[in-house]
Parts: C-alpha cells; sequence; structure tokens
C-alpha cells in the first residue's frame, strides 16, 4: 500500500514568541520544544538537579524589527562545559539605563546539540515601546546529551540571488571512521561593523552520512546580498556503525522537465525493514559538482514492511535563480536520493483509508489540478490525515505526484482539498494510470 508525504518546509528565519523568562527548573524529565511556536505554547525542558554547566554569551545585539515595537536580538552561546547538551533554552532580557530588564523571551538554540567547546548562534523576538539600553542572556534550562561527537568539515558556501530573495548552499562532510548523523544545519552573517545581522536554519537531509560521505543543505536568507559572508554552524553525532536504514531506492530518481522547461524528479522507494517507519526523501540537484538545490519530502503516514512508495519533487528553491546565473541548461544536472527513516511513535495507532471524492481532474498547461473531498463516514477520532495522489505509466513507471496534508475530517463529515501536479511534456495524461489514496491516523486514545 502505498502511503502519503508532506513537503517538508524549508525553514527560514527562526521565529519566536515573546514570554517571561523562567528559573531552571530543578525536577528531572523531559520535554519537547518547538523553536517556531510561540512561547506559551512550547514546553520548555527540564534542567536536571544540580550545577549548571558553564555556557556563556558572547555577540550579543539588538536591531529594530520590522513593528515599531518590535525588537531582535541576536547573540552566540558557548558550551565551555566537558559535557555534551541539548535542549537548551536561553533567557533573553532587555535591559534599561538603570540595569531593570523591561522585556523578556526565551530563545531555544536552533542546534539541537550543542557538544563541549562548540557554540551555537540564537535569535529573540520581544515586544517593547522604548529602546532598550543594552540586552543580557543566561543559560535557562537544558539537558545533558549522550550524542557523541564527531568529525566532519564544511564544503565550499554557494549563494545565489532569486528575485526576491538570496538563497545558500553547501554541504557537510563526514571527516569522522564511524558514519555521522547530521541534526542541524545554521547559518549567520554579519553587517559592515562585523555585528550578527541574521540567522536563518537551513534544510538538511536526515540521512546517515557515511565515511567521506557529504550532505547538501539549503537554506533562504532573508534579509542578505549575494556578497554577504556567511558563517556555518552544524549540531552532528556519531551512530552505530550498525545502524541501517530499511529504506531502498526502487526507482529514479529521474529527471523531467515540463512544456514550461521546468524540471522535476520523480521515482519510488520501498521499506525492506521489517517494521512500519515514518520515511524521509531528500532529493539534491546538482551542476558541474556543485549543490544546486534540494527538496525534502516526508511521511506524516507510516510505511509498513514490503511497501512501495512513489515520490516527486518540483519544488527546488532557488532552482531556476541557480541555473539562469550559472548558465546550465536543466538537462545537463544531475539528482541524488537521501533517505532516512525514523521509528513510529509507540502510541501511533495504524493508518485509517478515508474515502476520496473527486470533483475535478484536469489537464491545463504543464499541470495536472485535481479537486475533491475527502470524508470520515466511520467517525474515527483522527489527529491527522493526508492524501497522497500518484501517476504511472502503463507500463509502470512515475510520472508524477503530490502529497498533501489536510486538516482531519470531523466525524461523519468531509474535508474538501485542491491540488496540483507537473506534468512531463512528452507524457499523455490520457494514458497514465492514476492512483489517489487518504488516510488518516487516529488519536491515540482511539480503539482504531
Amino acid at each position: 500500500m502505498q502511503r502519503a508525504f508532506q513537503l517538508a518546509r524549508l525553514y527560514l528565519l527562526v521565529s519566536l514568541g515573546l514570554a517571561g523568562c523562567l528559573p531552571a527548573p530543578t525536577a528531572s524529565g523531559t520535554r519537547e520544544t518547538s523553536p517556531a511556536a510561540p512561547l506559551s505554547t512550547i514546553a520548555l525542558p527540564t534542567s536536571p538537579a544540580g550545577p549548571l554547566p558553564e555556557v556563556t554569551f558572547t555577540d550579543l545585539v539588538v536591531r529594530h524589527g520590522d513593528d515599531e515595537d518590535e525588537w531582535i536580538v541576536l547573540g552566540m552561546a558557548h558550551n565551555e562545559s566537558s559535557s555534551a547538551l541539548e535542549s537548551v533554552a536561553v533567557c533573553v532580557e532587555l535591559v534599561d539605563a538603570a540595569g531593570t530588564a523591561t522585556s523578556e523571551a526565551t530563545a531555544p538554540l536552533p542546534l539541537s546539540v550543542l557538544q563541549p567547546g562548540a557554540a551555537s548562534p540564537f535569535i529573540a523576538r520581544l515586544e517593547q515601546a522604548e529602546s532598550p539600553a543594552e540586552v543580557r542572556a543566561s543559560l535557562e534550562s537544558f539537558q545533558f546529551s549522550s550524542a557523541a561527537g564527531a568529525s566532519t568539515s564544511l564544503g565550499a558556501v554557494y549563494t545565489t540571488q532569486a528575485p526576491d530573495e538570496v538563497f545558500v548552499r553547501g554541504t557537510v562532510q563526514c571527516e569522522d571512521t564511524r558514519p555521522v548523523r547530521v541534526h542541524d544545519v545554521v547559518i549567520v552573517w554579519r553587517a559592515t561593523d562585523r555585528s550578527l545581522a541574521g540567522l536563518a536554519v537551513a534544510s538538511v537531509p536526515g540521512a546517515i552520512l557515511p565515511q567521506s560521505g557529504s550532505l547538501p543543505w539549503i537554506a533562504q536568507a532573508s534579509g542578505a546580498t549575494p556578497g554577504t559572508r556567511f558563517e556555518v554552524f552544524t549540531a552532528v553525532s556519531a551512530v552505530d556503525p550498525a545502524s541501517e536504514i530499511p529504506l531502498v531506492v526502487t526507482d529514479g530518481p529521474t529527471w523531467h522537465v515540463t512544456s514550461q522547461g521546468n524540471g522535476f524528479a520523480t521515482g519510488a522507494i520501498r521499506n525492506a525493514g521489517d517494521a512500519p517507519v515514518l520515511p524521509q526523501v531528500a532529493i539534491a540537484v546538482r551542476a558541474a559538482g556543485r549543490p544546486i538545490s534540494l527538496e525534502i519530502l516526508q511521511s506524516i503516514i507510516p510505511l509498513e514492511p514490503g511497501e512501495t512508495l512513489t515520490f516527486a519533487a518540483d519544488r527546488f528553491p532557488g532552482l531556476q535563480a541557480a541555473l539562469e546565473s550559472g548558465g546550465i541548461e536543466i538537462a545537463d544536472v544531475t539528482l541524488e536520493a537521501y533517505l532516512d527513516a525514523q521509528p513510529v511513535p509507540l502510541n501511533t495507532g495504524g493508518a485509517v483509508i478515508l474515502p476520496v471524492s473527486i470533483h475535478q481532474l484536469e489537464a491545463i498547461g504543464s499541470s495536472i489540478f485535481l479537486r475533491g473531498t475527502v470524508s470520515n463516514p466511520d467517525s474515527v477520532p483522527l489527529r491527522s490525515a493526508a492524501i497522497f495522489v500518484s501517476l504511472r505509466s502503463t507500463t509502470g513507471e512515475p510520472q508524477s505526484a503530490r502529497w498533501l496534508e489536510l486538516a482531519p475530517p470531523p466525524a461523519e463529515a468531509g474535508v474538501e482539498f485542491s491540488l496540483d501536479m507537473p506534468l512531463s511534456a512528452d507524457i499523455n495524461p490520457a494514458m497514465c494510470e492514476y492512483d489517489i489514496r487518504a488516510f488518516g491516523l487516529p488519536l491515540p486514545d482511539s480503539s482504531w
């Protein structure tokens, strides 16, 4: 059975909500954090009892935000202790001339693991009417990490000016004798006075990096220019050499070109393991040995053992601008697929098949448009839902696909959807086989 994918978002500037800083708790345990959520919805990590590790803060700078009362704080956190840390949160305070804190916020570090001697940039957004005299930062909460450090290096950094944005690209290379997992890649850039001017979190495949291998990454640097110098920070850890990803590529990736000259990739993967997994497929576009763009697809529906899943990628950030600036023909690019598989959480029930009604399906230009309704006639309480659509040739080759996450249909009701899929210039859609399926994941307390 094929399953549904959702397009992994390209994370841009880390945006943190306004809230008060909390004293570091002493109870044990860990609660998950989300850098993009308002603090009122963030469950802060719990610090273990005992002495705090030594974390120092440098490069603190306050900049006016886009709104009149918005202030943006950028800085660097340095792990000066002998232990690896994770889920680190920073208390950021704006201070008046008398030294009194006038506004506070919590900033989770965008690097999920901070090894001894490592540094992570961070960003916080605060609101107040008056201009601050200075800014302070302190360690708010953390967890000790068991992630083993690993040796990696960074490849050359490339930039591309798109009409409205600057895209930054590069690679992380494994220099270790053990395989490595790259958790995060974060970039910063500076103003002419060398003060921090911006921060962006890059998209990077979750695939395990073998010895001497490399992984591409891409970030959208809002506010930077093509001549900006970027600094790159990574969070990596060594993994067990026996670790194996059960996913295998069974088809592609294959490059297609639409009648408008736009490129997209198709292919298929299979779960060759003996347990369901949440799969991720990253498709990298390269030319002349350089990374050009990267798109990451990840599933919200478990892929069962032996099941095959087709994929398509046509939303490569900055691709057209990179091709034009480099004088590269779209037919001259090469593709690479990177696979990752995360275990399915224990409280995840089996996927429920949801009925789909199609109201419109037509080919216009280089796209196929589809509109319909996904319903929930059995009134299953759902926490998430998705629809998966694919086109194959009569001989079985993937021609196009789209994965769309939906609002869970309520009991005995439905939700409408609309989507489009790219179409190769040499394909007759009337001669394709269509596969349209929708799935829902029950709530943890559901009996389904």
